[in-house]
């Protein structure tokens, strides 16, 4: 495993990947260097709608955080309950975590960090219903994106399922 002492563990994890035509993109990775599919295309994704190459780069890092997260407890990534995402938003809030700079201290993430984490987790998700899913997985996700575009907490990155045309 990919994990240190006070982090959360990383079984997934966001890297560098030089292509044949020597550009440079993000994919994101198991411990074994095996690519996440859904992960990787969506990155692909930004990087064909020319978002920054930091943007890229940044939402590696988070879906492999949310991946890692969803393994850790073992359960399916792509059919999250509503309580699940909310945990650990909640574990990224009340949790310190280890930065991954050398001596730098434990702490705790902002709440204005843990909505910019999981509204990504969300665009990806939102993302990933659009896509060649299965129809129950797709359903479930419509579900949860729903569920959250009706909770008090705003997580700013998320779209009403409405507006994505995945309800009718």
């Amino acid at each position: 495993m990919l994990a240190t002492s006070g982090a959360l563990p990383r079984y997934y994890q966001p890297e560098r990947a030089v292509a044949a035509d020597e550009s440079v993109l993000w994919v994101v990775v198991d411990e074994d260097f095996g690519l996440h599919v859904e992960a990787s295309a969506y990155l692909a994704r930004l990087r064909g709608a020319d978002r920054a190459f930091n943007t890229e780069k940044t939402y590696a890092g988070r879906i492999a955080l949310y991946l890692s997260y969803r393994l850790g407890h073992g359960v399916d990534w792509s059919n999250p309950s509503l309580a699940q995402p909310m945990g650990m938003m909640r574990r990224l809030v009340d949790e310190s975590t280890r930065s991954r700079r050398p001596g730098a201290r434990a702490r705790c993430l902002s709440e204005g960090t843990a909505n910019a984490i999981m509204g990504t987790v969300g665009e990806f998700l939102s993302w990933c219903c659009l896509q060649n899913l299965p129809q129950q997985d797709r359903q479930s996700l419509a579900e949860l994106i729903n569920q959250f575009a009706h909770q008090e907490i705003h997580l700013t990155a998320w779209e009403a399922p409405e507006t994505m045309g995945l309800l009718v």
